[in-house]
């Protein structure tokens, strides 16, 4: 999340973008450290913060750590969500000052009351992983939660990973599916390897509970794609070890198709799969 405070510089700081990915102009990370020097000096937020992280890793300037802590904390001390971000991670991993946690935590929760995901996502690792801090599994899964809330793709792992396990919380295939969707809806193409979890013990011959979840989920990603039920399908093939279950699957999700704009191609496709794949299986099954 970026919060550019002031608007003088702008013009500076698009220009440094366009040097430092060849946007329209020849690629020259050096021009593009001068135009972002330019900007930091019109007081520029977004480009004191970028040009911090140059000194921090020496990319177009040498390398500086002491000068990046400067950089952060005056992005930081003119409201900028991100520069305060990047000063807490110094001192949670102690790079240019001296490791301190409670310090880290402080600048986190200042971020994450100014809405910064990534603020939020960091403090539910140092909690729940008792980072530096004391580990509290349960405060560090509500932050998470709330950087679930603003698009944290890492976050939302997170929180799958948890629900799976029942590390920290109970454990809940409801909660599973529900984030795995979140993650789909905030474009993490990783959250539709749903048959991978299923795999592990959430979906066992479509059978019980855990199977009307997984229709609920599935018919969700239907509304929004043709293609998914039969991709979910295809990866069903491959874990499941009774045929069954992936077929009964698809023909359930071939008649939902009827109202569907695409129904036909829909279901050209489904024939194709089942008459390639599933061979003699066709008759006993769908």
């Amino acid at each position: 999340m970026t919060s550019h405070t002031f608007k003088a510089g702008e013009e500076e700081y698009e220009l440094a973008l366009k040097y430092e990915n060849g946007d329209g102009v020849e690629q020259d990370i050096f021009k593009a450290t001068e135009y972002l020097q330019k900007a930091a000096m019109l007081k520029h937020t977004g480009a004191i913060v970028k040009l911090g992280k140059a000194y921090q890793c020496g990319h177009g300037v040498m390398r500086n750590a002491v000068k990046a802590i400067e950089m952060f904390k005056q992005a930081s001390s003119m409201g900028d969500s991100c520069g305060t971000v990047e000063l807490g991670q110094c001192y949670e991993r102690g790079i240019g000052v001296k490791r301190d946690g409670n310090e880290a935590m402080k600048l986190y929760t200042q971020a994450a009351k100014q809405g910064n995901g990534e603020a939020m996502y960091n403090l539910g690792c140092m909690l729940f992983f008792g980072w530096n801090v004391k580990e509290d599994k349960t405060s560090g899964v509500e932050w998470w939660k709330q950087a679930s809330e603003h698009g944290n793709v890492i976050a939302i792992k997170k929180l799958c990973e948890c629900y799976e396990n029942g590390n920290g919380v109970p454990k809940d295939v409801g909660k599973v599916i529900h984030y795995l969707t979140m993650g789909t809806d905030c474009g993490d193409k990783e959250s539709t390897v749903v048959p991978e979890i299923l795999s592990r013990g959430l979906h066992k011959q479509s059978r019980g509970g855990d199977a009307k979840i997984v229709d609920l989920w599935v018919g969700n990603q239907f509304c929004k794609k043709i293609s998914r039920p039969l991709k979910l399908c295809k990866k069903l093939s491959r874990v499941c070890k009774n045929l069954s279950s992936p077929l009964c699957f698809l023909k359930k999700h071939y008649h939902l198709s009827h109202n569907h704009p695409h129904t036909t191609l829909f279901k050209m496709t489904c024939a194709k799969y089942i008459l390639t794949r599933c061979k003699n299986n066709l008759i006993h099954h769908v």
